[in-house]
C-alpha cells in the first residue's frame, strides 16, 4: 500500500504568451461501443446510452488543437487530523505548523456566495474548532506544509498554462473562476493555488480576486448528505454502521486489542477512516507512526479506503448506479455547463479552479473509470481540458495528478465532446430531477430487489 502524501511536480519550459498549447495524439483504437444502463428511482429499466468509444473516431493532430478551457478539481493540502485516535499518544501540532500562514501565499481577496451575498460562518469549521490538539492547533487546519503543497500545485498550473501561452501572467477576473467549499482549509488551499499560479505580488495589484462558495445545502463540491437523503442514508450505513460490512468488525477488534482498547465496555468503536486520517496527518508533518501501529498499516489503509469508497459511491454495483450520480452528478453537471457556455460564447472562463475534498475526488475517479482503490493524496488534482480543432469541433481531455488518463474502454485520454456528453449523461441532471431522486424510495426498492 502506498502511504506517499506528496508528489514531485514537473516543470515545463516556457513559451511566449499567446502561443496555443499543442500535443501530438495517435488515433483512438477501435473497440466495440459499450452501453451504460440507466434506471429510475424505482429501479426500472429506462434507457441505454452509447459508451465513450465510437468506431473509426480519430483524434486531431498537433496542429489542429487549441486549448479553450481548463477545469481543475483539487483536494486541499495537508492538514491537522479531524479525529484523535485513542490508545496512542497524540501528535503535536505547534504554531510553526498550524498557526503560521506561508507569507508567499498571502494576498487580498474577497469571499462571497455565488450570488455575491456575504458568506456566513462555516458550521463545519465551528465543529472542527471544538477538537483541540496537542501543541495549540485544532482539527481540520491547513498547515504551513499544506499551504506549500497547494502553492506548488499553483506553480505546476503556471508551467502548464501560463508558460505555454494559454493564459497570460496578469490575472484577469473575466477569465478565472475559483470556487471552494465553505471550509477554511479549502478556501486557504484555493488562495495558495492562486498565489502559486500568479504570485501574491501580482494578485495584490488587481484587488479583484474573488473566491466563491455556497451554503452547505447547495454545495456541489462534496457528496451532499445535507440536501440529499439518499446520499445521507448511504453514508450513514457505511460510516456509522460499519460493522455490518463483512470483515470490518473482525479487523476492528484485532486493532482495538493491539491498542489495549475495549469497545464492548465503553461503546467507542475504533473507526478505520478516522485512524487513517490521524496517521496520514502525522506522517505528512514528520511525526513517527507509533510502533504498535506499524504492523497494522496495510490493514488500516485497506479498511479505511473501502469504507470511504462505499460511503461515497455505494456498496454494491446496483447501489452505485443510483448513488454515484447523486454524489458527483451536481459537480459534473456544473463542469459540463461550463464547457457548453465556453463553446457557445456565453462565458470567457478559461480556467476554473475547484477546491474540494477526498470524498469528491474518489467519486470523480470512479465516474471516469479511474478509481484504483487508492486514497487521493493531499493536493491531488483532476483536470478536464477542453480543446477546439480547425473544424470547430470540441474535444475533452482527462488528466489526474499531472498525467494524461485513458478512459475505459479506450486507450486514449481525449474524446470528442459528443462522446464526452454521452459519457456524462447518467450524471448530468437538472436540480429538480436531482432532488426528486434524492427524496425518493429508491434505496428501499433496491434493498427489496426491485425489478430491472
Amino acid at each position: 500500500m502506498s502511504w506517499r502524501h506528496w508528489r514531485k511536480l514537473k516543470l515545463f519550459a516556457a513559451t511566449a504568451c499567446g502561443v496555443c498549447l499543442a500535443k501530438t495524439f495517435s488515433p483512438v483504437r477501435n473497440v466495440s461501443s459499450e452501453k451504460v444502463v440507466i434506471y429510475n428511482e424505482n429501479n426500472d429499466y429506462v434507457d441505454q446510452v452509447d459508451g465513450v468509444d465510437s468506431p473509426n473516431q480519430c483524434l486531431p493532430d498537433e496542429n489542429n488543437l487549441i486549448l479553450r478551457q481548463v477545469q481543475v478539481y483539487f483536494r486541499h493540502g495537508a492538514r491537522t487530523p479531524l479525529q484523535i485516535t485513542p490508545g496512542i499518544e497524540q501528535a503535536g501540532y505547534f504554531p510553526e505548523f498550524v498557526l503560521r500562514d506561508a507569507p508567499h501565499t498571502l494576498f487580498w481577496y474577497s469571499l462571497t456566495y455565488m450570488d455575491n451575498t456575504p458568506v456566513e460562518s462555516s458550521s463545519f469549521d465551528y465543529q472542527y474548532r471544538r477538537t483541540k490538539l496537542k501543541g495549540g492547533g485544532h482539527a481540520g487546519m491547513l498547515t504551513s506544509y499544506g499551504q506549500d503543497q497547494m502553492y506548488l500545485l499553483g506553480r505546476q498550473l503556471r508551467y502548464d498554462y501560463i508558460n505555454t501561452g494559454f493564459l497570460c501572467p496578469e490575472y484577469n477576473e473575466e477569465q478565472i473562476f475559483v470556487r471552494s467549499t465553505n471550509m477554511k482549509r479549502t478556501i486557504d488551499s484555493a488562495r495558495c493555488v492562486l498565489a502559486g499560479l500568479y504570485t501574491a505580488e501580482e494578485l495584490n495589484k488587481t484587488c479583484s480576486v474573488k473566491i466563491v462558495t455556497s451554503p452547505s445545502i447547495d454545495e456541489v463540491l462534496f457528496p451532499n448528505n445535507i440536501n440529499c437523503p439518499v446520499v445521507k442514508d448511504v453514508i450513514n450505513a457505511t460510516m456509522v454502521d460499519f460493522d455490518n460490512i463483512p470483515g470490518i468488525k473482525e479487523d476492528r477488534m484485532k486493532m482495538e486489542s493491539a491498542l489495549g482498547l475495549d469497545s464492548t465496555k465503553d461503546g467507542h468503536k475504533l473507526h478505520f477512516v478516522h485512524m487513517r486520517d490521524d496517521l496520514t496527518a502525522r506522517m505528512a508533518h514528520g511525526w513517527m507512526v507509533p510502533k504498535v501501529v506499524l504492523p497494522f498499516m496495510d490493514l488500516v489503509e485497506e479498511n479505511a479506503t473501502k469504507l470511504l469508497y462505499f460511503a461515497m459511491c455505494g456498496k454494491t454495483e446496483e447501489e452505485r448506479k443510483t448513488v454515484l450520480p447523486l454524489s458527483v452528478g451536481p459537480a459534473l453537471t456544473m463542469s459540463v455547463k461550463m464547457m457548453e457556455d465556453m463553446m457557445n460564447g456565453k462565458s470567457q472562463k478559461m480556467l476554473c479552479l475547484y477546491s474540494t475534498h477526498d470524498s469528491l475526488m474518489i467519486c470523480l475517479l470512479e465516474a471516469f473509470g479511474l478509481y484504483n482503490n487508492t486514497w487521493p493524496e493531499y493536493a491531488a488534482d483532476f483536470r478536464l481540458e477542453l480543446y477546439e480543432d480547425r473544424n470547430q469541433e470540441f474535444w475533452v481531455k482527462v488528466r489526474y495528478c499531472g498525467q494524461d488518463k485513458s478512459l475505459p474502454p479506450c486507450s486514449e485520454s481525449m474524446f470528442s465532446f459528443d462522446q464526452f456528453s454521452k459519457m456524462m449523461k447518467p450524471y448530468v441532471k437538472e436540480k429538480k430531477e436531482y432532488l426528486r431522486i434524492c427524496n425518493s424510495n429508491i434505496l428501499k426498492n433496491l434493498s427489496k430487489g426491485g425489478s430491472r
